[in-house]
């Protein structure tokens, strides 16, 4: 049994900067896994061990918080960063779930996988089953919508996939589930590890999908038709870096993770390595589509 001591960060601000809170706590790997609105305002609440609620960490999300009013002037300046330790084993360690619901991006339908045998499936779509857990990755973020609309512009039959960081294995999941061979994520954080396993077996794809633990390319073999990788920006252009040493000739390289203000060096270090390079966006957040020349 888990006893370790649970903590509460919440991110307090305007109603109308739901969608640029949501993104900073995804900066630093996390999800809201409540949002509760209070008139013009929203509080995002999201749960961590103590121990990962360091210093550092809060000191960082709240420097990035002060930015808010300059890069948001047209919204009211009010916002607070809180603090507050929960003890060990709360009792809301599954409430989270109540916040999640099914969604579609193209023909994609992501149905949490407890609520997969109420959900009624979209005529011609194609269906993940996902429980995220502790693991980045849901489909509601921006980054990751980007990347899921732009695998489906891709014929992936017979192809070979790596997906970078591959969290909760959403993108690994759907490029197995639109035709890839074989579909290779690596993924540093053993607990997403545990999640994203317990996703491939649920969906049936433990042939097609193969896991690793370890950063980046850390354990990788072979060569790849395409290569994604969802993390932040430093991130991407690290991979970007290496990321010709591992794709076959033509090779795409799909990455996100980032606003648009900050597409810049990522660009940048793949033009550097060799890659044609588009850029789309959604809302803040940008996508790359790079291909090896």
């Amino acid at each position: 049994m888990d006893t370790r001591s649970w903590a509460k960060l919440s991110l307090i601000g305007p109603a109308a900067a739901l969608e640029p809170l949501e993104g900073l706590l995804s900066k630093y790997d996390m999800n809201a896994t409540q949002v509760l609105f209070e008139d013009d305002r929203v509080r995002l609440d999201c749960y961590l061990y103590t121990d990962e609620l360091n210093a550092d960490l809060a000191i960082a999300i709240g420097g990035d918080l002060n930015y808010f009013p300059t890069l948001f002037p047209e919204l009211p300046a009010e916002y607070e960063l809180k603090q507050e330790e929960l003890g060990p084993q709360p009792d809301w360690a599954l409430a989270w779930r109540v916040f999640y619901e099914p969604i579609e991006i193209g023909r994609l339908q992501v149905v949490p996988s407890w609520l997969a045998d109420e959900t009624p499936e979209i005529e011609g779509g194609t269906r993940l089953i996902l429980d995220p857990g502790r693991a980045f990755g849901t489909g509601r973020h921006e980054s990751t919508k980007l990347l899921l609309g732009l695998l489906q512009e891709q014929d992936l039959s017979g192809k070979r996939v790596l997906d970078l960081g591959t969290g909760s294995a959403i993108l690994a999941l759907a490029a197995a589930k639109l035709g890839a061979e074989e579909v290779v994520g690596t993924e540093i954080d053993p607990e997403a590890v545990e999640v994203a396993e317990e996703n491939v077996k649920q969906s049936g794809l433990g042939e097609q999908i193969t896991l690793l633990t370890g950063s980046l390319f850390e354990g990788v073999e072979g060569r790849f038709d395409l290569i994604l990788c969802n993390i932040l920006a430093p991130v991407v252009i690290e991979a970007a870096g290496q990321a010709a040493h591992y794709l076959a000739p033509k090779g795409l390289f799909f990455g996100s993770g980032f606003y648009q203000a900050d597409s810049a060096p990522v660009i940048e270090a793949l033009r550097a390595s060799g890659f044609q390079v588009k850029v789309v966006t959604l809302g803040e957040w940008a996508a790359v589509s790079a291909k090896l020349d």
